[in-house]
């Protein structure tokens, strides 16, 4: 049974991109692969900066990611995307530190924001 200590990754846990009020058991399989793949993608990320991560926003319900102002076809909705701050760094550090990113990636204060989706840039 995976619950939300299931290990994603190295580094990640299922729990750690679930706001509070989601239960593991009514996620559709297909988020908890997406999942999987956005965790294995930022476990790469944070072994190259060798800093822990702390995930502030990964999968979102409709409902959630409604009531958080997130776009309409967010990437969140779909467990591809995560917002996370990177203990000791800035997000402007952390951003600069990932480098090239196959996917989105938008600068927020104080979190960075990376997807699986097409490559793009959000920054102020």
């Amino acid at each position: 049974m995976i619950d939300r200590k299931h290990k994603l990754s190295e580094n990640f846990t299922l729990g750690e991109f679930l706001h509070k009020g989601v239960e593991v058991d009514s996620l559709p399989v297909y988020i908890i692969q997406n999942l999987t793949k956005l965790a294995r993608e930022l476990q790469k990320v944070r072994t190259k900066i060798g800093k822990p991560f702390v995930i502030t926003s990964g999968y979102r319900t409709p409902a959630h990611n409604k009531a958080v102002g997130g776009a309409k076809n967010s990437w969140h909705m779909k467990g591809l995307a995560a917002d996370f701050q990177v203990k000791g760094m800035t997000a402007d550090e952390a951003r600069e530190a990932i480098g090239d990113w196959n996917g989105g990636v938008e600068l927020g204060i104080p979190w960075v924001h990376l997807d699986l989706g097409p490559k793009r840039r959000f920054y102020p």
